[in-house]
């Protein structure tokens, strides 16, 4: 299934890492005072413009339940097909993140095969500026497409590495009728950004 294979290969798994850098300017995750840090993933809105209130409502709910210090969302945020205009995409994607936004809650994100349906409306790298406008959007693009990259989780102090997410978007159909999934440029530049944590 699509989803687990985004799941897995979003790498939502956080690496301990000695250092690292995440170009969010001046933005910086970092562990509370009380040494806890809090991951809610989401996936799969599959929504429109038309944001089912029900989806609004939960994630409302599990947000002020948990109060998560950042929300990692992993793909499918858009409906399959691609019918949707750029505003009716804008609209969606203000839909789902504006709960975030509300409540001052960082996130990142990566893509999934429904969001790249919308490709010839939005690619993926003007789709991400919609996130971007978002204050709490804190994807640090600093690998080879819009939807991998890595962020660096620090310690309490705000200076000491402590976690490292690594983000990949798995593309859309290609060819052959299959997903398309990571690709060997996404693998390199995986290597090169571990193998440069581990040196440092």
């Amino acid at each position: 299934m699509k989803k687990l294979t985004a799941v897995f290969l979003a790498f939502l798994m956080c690496f301990l890492c000695c250092s690292g850098v995440s170009a969010t300017g001046n933005k910086k995750l970092k562990f509370k005072d009380d040494g806890t840090f809090r991951i809610l993933q989401i996936n799969d809105f599959q929504d429109n413009q038309n944001t089912d209130a029900r989806t609004v409502a939960f994630l409302n709910a599990i947000l002020d339940k948990y109060h998560p210090d950042l929300v990692v969302i992993v793909g499918d945020q858009l409906v399959p097909g691609n019918g949707m205009s750029v505003e009716e995409i804008r609209t969606a994607l203000n839909n789902e993140l504006q709960p975030m936004e509300n409540r001052h809650i960082p996130f990142i994100y990566t893509y999934g095969n429904h969001d790249h349906d919308h490709d010839a409306t939005l690619d993926s790298a003007a789709q991400a500026a919609i996130y971007d406008a978002f204050s709490m959007s804190y994807a640090s693009h600093n690998g080879p497409d819009p939807g991998t990259y890595n962020n660096v989780i620090y310690g309490k102090d705000g200076v000491t590495p402590v976690l490292n997410i690594y983000m990949m978007d798995t593309h859309n159909w290609n060819p052959a009728g299959w997903i398309s999934g990571v690709d060997e440029t996404q693998v390199q530049w995986y290597k090169e950004t571990s193998d440069a944590l581990k040196a440092q």
